[in-house]
């Protein structure tokens, strides 16, 4: 990768959201061109049906400590390992698990306990995981008995999310509660790989009311969880050729559990959540690429608000509530930008640590002409007028830069004005004024959040 610099890269990958916390969009500029989901994936015949049993398990999840988004991890082993949970799991393996399972753990200690269960039952099983225990397994030599019928189920930690392929495989365990949308379809798509003595995968999810128990009716049906919905939970429309039943407790579980759910508390979890994964606070580009939760729930009042509602500001940061600065942060987070052009125009008043007051049409001009360069960021080629934009004089550039993006930034703002004899795009003065190093990095942070939603939702709409 560093040593190639083609004109243009083409990505692909089934796993864009990766455990490992690498930012695998970088090597393709940000931008996603096309995805499917799974209800989708199913229905063209990319992936097996699945047979789903939502099994109630009366884990009460209240009673284990609950921060930064996620439980406490010792606290979720002990009451995950105990035996009459095991007993639970074994009761419904035995009644419809299949020849070839994973099952997914909490942890190391939790995937032991199950190990143990299960060869003490007579089933024939292995523990997967980068720790020790009694019936522990190298992951190579567990998969290759797993395929040749020496093992019957493997429990495994998070070791299995992503990069295995193991078509063979027809039974899926949850035994951890899902704490990301992500996460779960990664593992639930460890069985979902065709076969072709496998037509339908068995899954059992054993839940309790863990706090993101509710939208797993929503997820199994390819809806975005954060979309509100009306119906009953038994009313979603799922993949065709695969079944669904959720015990009738976890129906009425999750109806209760609706009730109160509150959006605020899941986006602060999600917040401390990330921040923990990151060891700092999260940028509002951070949260767009690795927050389950729609980026706009964030900025809704603005970033700075929500920072502030969760007592995450900084001093500096705390002067600017209520004043123009914040002000101009929102205005950047909500401008309409139904082209790209906005970008690179408002990117020209970034001068290192501080914002400059005025720029010429000239430089605005030139930047543009840079930013198109990038065939990603083409404009509009519906539109006749951008023909051969690439071979457009900058007297063109000039032009098209005061009728475009100067044109609709000045009107719909409060805070730049076009100085139409001098040629130059002015920035108020009360916010160079107190635009300091971390003020701009606020502006860097929005500009490239702005640019990496747009890229992606324009190449939804437009292939």
């Amino acid at each position: 990768m560093d040593y190639f610099k083609p004109e243009f890269l083409l990505g692909l990958t089934a796993t864009p959201f990766r455990m490992d916390k690498k930012d695998i969009y970088s090597f393709c500029d940000d931008n996603l061109i096309y995805e499917i989901n799974l209800k989708e994936a199913i229905e063209r015949d990319y992936l097996v049906p699945f047979n789903y049993y939502g099994i109630y398990d009366d884990t009460d999840y209240n009673d284990i400590s609950f921060s930064n988004g996620k439980y406490d991890e010792k606290e979720l082993e002990d009451a995950l390992s105990k035996p009459k949970r095991a007993e639970l799991v074994l009761k419904y393996f035995k009644r419809f698990g299949k020849s070839k399972a994973v099952a997914f753990c909490t942890s190391i200690k939790h995937a032991n306990t199950m190990t143990e269960a299960f060869i003490n039952a007579g089933i024939k099983a292995a523990s997967v995981h980068t720790g020790e225990g009694e019936y522990s397994e190298d992951r190579k030599v567990a998969i290759e008995k797993l395929i040749n019928g020496e093992l019957s189920i493997l429990f495994v930690v998070d070791i299995f999310n992503e990069g295995v392929d193991i078509p063979e495989i027809d039974t899926i365990l949850f035994l951890r509660p899902t704490e990301s949308y992500t996460v779960f379809l990664q593992q639930l798509g460890r069985g979902l790989r065709k076969h072709d003595n496998k037509d339908a995968t068995v899954v059992l999810d054993f839940i309790g009311n863990y706090k993101l128990a509710p939208v797993l009716p929503l997820l199994l049906s390819g809806k975005n969880p954060m979309v509100k919905e009306k119906r009953a939970q038994y009313e979603y429309t799922y993949p065709e050729g695969c079944n669904v039943q959720f015990d009738m407790k976890l129906l009425d579980l999750f109806e209760e559990m609706k009730k109160n759910d509150k959006l605020s508390v899941r986006l602060e979890n999600d917040y401390f959540k990330l921040k923990d994964e990151l060891g700092r606070g999260p940028l509002r580009t951070d949260l767009y690429e690795g927050s389950d939760i729609p980026t706009r729930e964030y900025l809704k009042n603005g970033y700075v608000y929500f920072l502030d509602s969760i007592n995450e500001l900084s001093e500096e940061e705390k002067t600017w509530l209520g004043s123009e600065a914040e002000g101009f942060l929102r205005e950047l987070e909500k401008m309409a930008m139904d082209k790209l052009y906005k970008i690179p125009t408002i990117s020209c008043f970034l001068d290192e640590n501080k914002l400059r007051h005025k720029v010429s049409v000239d430089i605005i001009a030139h930047r543009m002409k840079d930013f198109y360069r990038n065939p990603l960021y083409a404009p509009d080629m519906k539109d006749k007028s951008n023909k051969d934009y690439l071979e457009w004089s900058m007297e063109k550039y000039r032009t098209k830069a005061i009728k475009m993006p100067i044109k609709y930034i000045s009107k719909s703002s409060n805070y730049f004005i076009y100085d139409e004899i001098n040629k130059e795009l002015i920035l108020d003065s009360k916010i160079t004024a107190i635009a300091t190093g971390l003020y701009v990095e606020h502006v860097k942070d929005i500009l490239e959040y702005r640019l990496k939603s747009k890229c992606s939702k324009f190449y939804k709409e437009n292939f």
